[in-house]
């Protein structure tokens, strides 16, 4: 039996201050689970606070949307990859 969370999950990040790999490492948390869907929402709720540099964040975020068939965020997520020259070789 299930219980629901005592917390929404933006009462948790937005407590952590948005630490950088807090949203990442709750992604990977929910794939290991095969939930892309609860992983790839923790990652659009919080994409405009993330960095044009941080690869790992925007690769993950990228690679989700396309998995998910959100092509409009996955080019954004890549667009913001190649205009920083960070593409993967």
């Amino acid at each position: 039996m299930s219980r629901p969370a005592i917390f929404p999950l933006s009462a948790i990040m937005l407590a952590a201050q948005l630490e950088h790999s807090l949203p990442i490492m709750m992604a990977s948390v929910f794939c290991s689970h095969k939930k892309f869907k609860d992983a790839f929402n923790v990652l659009v709720d919080v994409k405009n606070k993330a960095k044009k540099e941080d690869v790992e964040f925007w690769t993950t975020l990228g690679d989700l949307a396309w998995i998910m068939s959100e092509y409009q965020i996955a080019f954004e997520a890549y667009y913001i990859l190649y205009t920083n020259s960070n593409v993967r070789s």
